[in-house]
């Protein structure tokens, strides 16, 4: 993590981040099993997330995240391991759900943000699916600091800027747009599906997500020329069968 640069906060609104757990299991849940998966999280944060995770998979799960620093302020339910970057210190094929929620903005430049994305793919079992989460560099307010348009200006000028709004020292993150979003799944052998629009119906019916519910009145034939502008991508990505396995799905069984 870049010294001056963004630093998660321990203390946030718990109750949304447990919704934005239910939010991952109900985008997951008919593309595999949740009760009793083996679940890898990948930037614990406060641990809220991975802690509400372990009630979902239940008493038969197994749920591990891991981060580059300590920022718990929960830290029953679930295993947590530091990392020194992306590399995950797991073996092939060992979980059956892999989930990264706003972390791969972080992680440094490309070449890094598609190495987080093999390491997922790498540890999870054939069959296995990924959920990731990532802020939309086209959204018109960066979501960290807060400021107009900072994601929009070349590199360069990221920091001067943030610097002269007085939100920020440093600028270190790297927000996507779609296709340099999809791009990170390339090479990593996985299918890929974007369900961005599935989430903000999520979010509208089980956040009472005001943008959400905003987006999804706008009408259907119209909504793919506001979609470069949701704030959030999401994406599922399933890590194939064995060759002449022909199973799918499921949890750790």
């Amino acid at each position: 993590m870049t010294v001056g640069g963004w630093t998660p906060k321990k203390s946030l609104d718990t109750e949304s981040r447990v919704r934005k757990a239910r939010k991952i299991a109900t985008i997951l849940g008919p593309r595999t099993t949740i009760e009793g998966a083996r679940v890898v999280e990948s930037g614990t944060g406060a641990g809220v997330i991975p802690r509400a995770l372990t009630e979902l998979v239940g008493p038969t799960g197994r749920v591990v995240s891991v981060d580059v620093n300590d920022y718990r302020s929960t830290t029953e339910g679930f295993e947590f391991r530091l990392v020194a970057g992306v590399d995950l210190p797991f073996a092939d094929g060992e979980f059956d759900i892999a989930v990264s929620n706003h972390v791969v903005e972080h992680v440094g430049d490309a070449e890094a943000q598609q190495h987080h994305v093999r390491e997922l793919t790498r540890v999870l079992r054939p069959g296995g699916v990924g959920y990731l989460a990532t802020p939309n560099r086209n959204f018109p307010i960066e979501p960290h600091f807060k400021v107009p348009f900072l994601a929009w200006l070349p590199t360069r000028w990221q920091t001067p800027y943030l610097r002269a709004t007085r939100r920020g020292r440093v600028y270190d993150c790297r927000l996507l747009n779609r296709a340099e979003a999809l791009r990170m799944f390339d090479g990593a052998g996985v299918g890929v599906t974007d369900v961005t629009e599935e989430a903000l119906a999520v979010a509208a019916r089980d956040e009472n997500n005001r943008g959400a519910k905003l987006f999804l009145r706008v009408p259907a034939r119209l909504r793919r020329w506001c979609l470069p502008l949701v704030p959030t991508w999401v994406f599922v990505f399933e890590k194939p069968h064995a060759p002449g396995n022909g199973q799918t799905g499921g949890g750790s069984g």
